[in-house]
């Protein structure tokens, strides 16, 4: 995962929970009133936690993974962000795939078929050897990461619609749980067995994620209601992105996104190494500064957003939001000066303030 994949905790925006119910039931009928089922929604749940966990339980430990591979710092950061760029080139190229295979088989094969990936992903990480290996791992993992946007198609298959923004919620919150718990899990675990130590635990987490999906995860999608045939258009990410592209006013939206998450994303994948290059910070105060973060980040969405949307507009809230990144940005430039973790602490909570501020308003 990047530090998206490890990671963020999983909060969609209105948009794309709706999209994810377009998609979900673009085949059934409108009076289809799903009744949701206990032991489902409690299968659901606790595979979405063990998601979270597994995914961020990595993060403190990547940079000294790679570190044996390399001669120099600057070299093994490099490393360190192919690594997380591989892993999104590799999921976006397999994300319609997977999307268009669970509307033609169902959710729970994906859903088995990614956790699955992910489980063999992480112990080839860990077993490591060579950084061709490293890399090798990462590359199953993004082929088969689909399992967040089945588990939110599996969630709008099995809850009907005017509930379902309610259970998105409940995904979000859970996964945000599993989240921060992950790093200074990994964290605490790498300091006392080694740095592979919690790619082995989060293989094992996931591959018990496997056992329990394929025996109390029941299937969500009837057969009357799958694809019948799959297109070639379908499985073509670039037909998409062409398509979302040309929505009017949602063009100019994406691209200050993108635009915004291109220094963001860069900076989270290399946060780690950062801290151990600057500060000489440990696997365990990595994973407890992730963790920290975390729960900044439910603070800022929980606390601080509504009381902003009561007193500004969805414009000043952005500009606002944009203002605390760029701000976080320069004291990260000065912490990198002057050797100040106050000031990396400082950008965090500015960072965390900007991502939860601009993205509730799209």
């Amino acid at each position: 995962m990047t530090k998206k994949q490890k990671f963020d905790i999983i909060l969609l925006t209105k948009k794309q929970k709706e999209m994810f119910m377009i998609s979900s039931h673009q085949n059934k009928p409108s009076n289809s009133k799903p009744t949701v089922k206990k032991h489902a929604l409690f299968a659901g749940l606790i595979s979405v936690f063990l998601i979270g966990i597994g995914f961020s339980i990595i993060t403190p430990v990547v940079p000294f993974l790679v570190a044996p591979y390399v001669e120099s710092s600057s070299s093994q950061a490099v490393i360190v962000t192919l690594l997380t760029s591989v892993y999104g080139i590799c999921m976006f190229f397999s994300a319609p795939i997977l999307g268009a295979l669970s509307d033609r088989f169902g959710r729970r094969p994906i859903l088995i078929i990614s956790l699955l990936g992910a489980a063999i992903g992480f112990l080839i990480f860990g077993i490591g050897g060579a950084l061709w290996v490293l890399f090798l791992g990462r590359i199953i993992e993004g082929i088969t990461g689909g399992s967040i946007s089945t588990i939110f198609a599996y969630f709008a298959d099995i809850t009907p619609s005017e509930e379902r923004t309610k259970y998105f919620g409940w995904i979000s919150a859970v996964t945000g749980v599993g989240t921060v718990m992950g790093p200074t899990i990994g964290g605490l675990i790498a300091s006392q067995f080694g740095s592979a130590a919690p790619l082995y635990f989060a293989a094992n987490i996931t591959f018990l994620n496997v056992i329990y999906a394929y025996f109390f995860l029941s299937e969500s999608l009837e057969k009357k209601y799958r694809l019948k045939q799959i297109t070639a258009r379908r499985l073509n990410p670039f037909v998409q992105l062409i398509e979302i592209l040309a929505v009017k006013n949602l063009n100019r939206l994406l691209l200050a996104a993108f635009l915004l998450f291109v220094p963001s994303g860069s900076l989270q994948a290399i946060l780690s190494q950062f801290t151990i290059d600057t500060f000489s910070l440990k696997p365990a105060l990595i994973g407890l500064i992730f963790s920290i973060l975390g729960v900044q980040d439910i603070v800022s969405q929980s606390l601080i957003m509504p009381r902003l949307l009561r007193k500004m507009s969805d414009k000043q809230i952005a500009l606002f939001g944009m203002a605390a990144e760029a701000s976080g940005y320069i004291l990260i430039a000065i912490s990198a000066l002057n050797g100040s973790f106050l000031a990396v602490y400082l950008r965090d909570v500015y960072f965390r303030i900007r991502r939860f501020n601009f993205w509730p308003v799209v």
